[in-house]
């Protein structure tokens, strides 16, 4: 078996980021060759201790809290291995404003796809990138939370977090 890097096989390696926000065990990161995150999701508590750890001034970390707090909008580049309908769905979502929610359908009208809402919502469950890519924004047409992949109720307190700081 080849361990050659390749598009859909990049080599990347993992660090363990302090805890954000209701992830209270913390994150895993994963970097690519070219420095950009490939996956960022939380950390379950079953990973190998020895994923060293990013300090809590590490440039990334300090990033991903602004990004977290709602001071800025994160541009990192997607990870080239998304299929074109995730990167429609998750460059959509990467621009829903920080304490605001949106439907699955209304993803899918504004990406062209109005038939597309289930879609929509396995593309947001394969999103790579949580927090980066706000998928937690994304609701269901009659508000109902619907799934997240960061964990059953994260979704429902990262939009509360939100609101209460968008207030503040």
């Amino acid at each position: 078996m080849s361990l050659v890097p390749t598009p859909s096989r990049p080599v990347t390696t993992s660090f363990r980021i302090p805890p954000i926000g209701p992830f209270l065990s913390g994150l895993i990161v994963a970097f690519g060759e070219d420095g950009h995150p490939r996956s960022l999701r939380p950390r379950t508590g079953k990973e190998d201790a020895s994923i060293p750890a990013l300090a809590a001034d590490h440039a990334f970390v300090c990033r991903l809290r602004r990004v977290f707090e709602g001071a800025e909008t994160d541009n990192t580049p997607l990870p080239p291995e998304i299929h074109p309908f995730d990167r429609q769905v998750l460059d959509f979502v990467r621009r829903i404003p920080f304490g605001k929610t949106v439907s699955y359908r209304d993803v899918a009208e504004a990406i062209g796809r109005p038939r597309a809402a289930r879609a929509v919502g396995g593309a947001l469950a394969r999103n790579p990138l949580l927090l980066l890519v706000p998928c937690h924004r994304v609701t269901r047409a009659s508000g109902e939370e619907g799934g997240y992949s960061g964990g059953v109720g994260v979704k429902s307190q990262l939009l509360e977090w939100e609101t209460r700081r968008k207030r503040g």
